[in-house]
């Protein structure tokens, strides 16, 4: 028979971020203060945040949620694994099986120096819950491990961090089919292949950093500063240049076919504004997109992507966001008018992130973008929609959050880093990625890679600095 109990503990509760923190935080990057936000992200962590894995007897898992200030031990019933949805900083679950406690195995935490902490808070909360479960010091030993693997079962890893340039996008295929682009260092802008045994860094010829990859077919298509637009053609190992004809950043690119391909971009100071392009083949045009009454010249647009080029999503600085639907342009009210950086989707489902210090998540539910936020989410920068419907998303400090079965939270197994993530990607094979570094202002550098998944080999990659 299940067992399932409860048990609360009663604390003080956490006073939340002040608004004179989150003011602080940004004029901080305002002028430019980089060391600024991993010092009061790692303040925050440290103070709040942690994670322990339980593995059952039945092989599925819990967490255990460590805060000082307050705790909850949520039921967990024989043959299901509890979720912690939504409950941020002010929670500790624990899985009962069979009247017994599962081992309690460290996961990897976000700052190491803080595991021990968080194993004397478990231990302490199983001290408290004896008189109510009577379980104390009982522990289960091995375990079905046939019932395959989970979501949860992974460990996030870190590749590579801290390299000369910033990482700025990752796509691929398979697991042993990905790109990563990123920065211009002095030599170039960083473009590296992995094929599954090691990286090969990439000659383009070209100069500018790039901010944004993705491909159809043989090709690989990518797009950067000053106009910039590569196509790396599989069959012959070749790259070949494409200039705009304005000098904006081209921020998103999206390719359908060899001759339908889209990219976005703008620039923050100058007469251009924002600006989409068009390739049909031979060469890119400027496309007419609808004002949404921002003050000329508007802020950029930063990422598209659309299913084909009759149902296309543009994302950007504004209150709108941009959905095309055959010729026509629908402007949406973006929930809180704030920026969106990433837009992505499925058949089914379409979501946005962005924000500013503090996160903004969005879904299309058919009519107009809902705040789907949730609590304490922090600026995110990149999203992957997989085609199920689970997602990832990854940004400000180095969180990462994840929808499972419809529900958005925090991914708390994440190495500890102070850089912010700018991308992320879902390979066919499950594999998650993501990708960033110092990506807020120049200099472009410090860049992280992170991985879930098989593991990944650093054969090749460029030395860090």
């Amino acid at each position: 028979m299940a067992l399932a109990a409860r048990f609360t503990l009663l604390m003080l509760p956490p006073k939340p971020p002040s608004t004179v923190l989150i003011q602080a935080l940004t004029a901080f990057r305002a002028v430019g203060a980089a060391f600024a936000t991993p010092l009061l992200l790692g303040f925050r962590r440290r103070r709040s945040r942690g994670a322990i894995r339980v593995r059952r007897a039945d092989a599925s898992q819990s967490r255990i949620d460590c805060n000082h200030a307050t705790s909850r031990v949520v039921d967990a019933v024989e043959g299901e694994r509890p979720r912690v949805s939504n409950m941020g900083t002010s929670s500790i679950t624990h899985g009962v099986t069979g009247g017994q406690w599962a081992n309690l195995a460290p996961a990897a935490s976000r700052s190491n120096r803080w595991r021990g902490g968080l194993l004397v808070a478990a231990v302490l909360t199983t001290l408290a819950c004896d008189d109510k479960l009577g379980v104390v010091g009982q522990h289960l030993d091995g375990g079905d491990e046939d019932s395959g693997p989970s979501v949860l079962d992974a460990d996030w890893e870190i590749v590579a961090e801290e390299l000369p340039q910033a990482l700025f996008s990752v796509w691929g295929t398979t697991a042993d089919d990905i790109w990563v682009v990123g920065s211009d260092a002095g030599d170039g802008p960083l473009v590296m292949h992995y094929d599954g045994k090691g990286w090969d860094v990439l000659d383009t010829g070209a100069e500018g950093d790039l901010w944004w990859v993705s491909g159809e077919g043989d090709e690989v298509w990518m797009s950067g500063a000053n106009g910039l637009v590569l196509r790396y053609d599989r069959s012959d190992e070749q790259f070949e240049a494409f200039e705009l004809d304005s000098p904006i950043t081209a921020f998103g690119v999206q390719p359908f076919a060899a001759d339908d391909v889209w990219a976005v971009g703008g620039e923050f100071m100058g007469d251009v504004g924002r600006a989409a392009y068009h390739f049909d083949g031979e060469q890119f045009s400027e496309v007419d997109v609808p004002s949404d009454g921002a003050k000329d010249p508007v802020p950029p647009f930063f990422k598209i992507w659309g299913r084909s080029s009759d149902d296309l999503w543009i994302v950007g600085f504004g209150t709108s966001a941009y959905h095309k639907q055959g010729d026509d342009w629908q402007l949406l009210d973006v929930p809180t008018g704030r920026r969106l950086f990433t837009v992505h989707g499925n058949d089914d489902y379409v979501a946005a992130v962005g924000g500013s210090v503090s996160g903004l998540l969005v879904e299309f539910d058919g009519d107009e973008l809902v705040d789907v936020t949730p609590d304490a989410m922090p600026q995110m920068n990149g999203i992957w929609v997989q085609p199920n419907g689970d997602a990832i998303a990854g940004g400000f400090g180095g969180f990462i959050y994840e929808r499972v079965e419809g529900e958005w939270q925090e991914v708390l197994d994440v190495p500890f880093t102070p850089r912010d993530y700018h991308a992320v990607f879902v390979d066919s094979d499950g594999g998650q990625w993501a990708v960033g570094g110092q990506v807020t202002a120049p200099p472009y550098s410090g860049g992280i890679l992170a991985h879930r998944g098989a593991k990944v080999a650093k054969t090749g990659l460029p030395a860090s600095r």
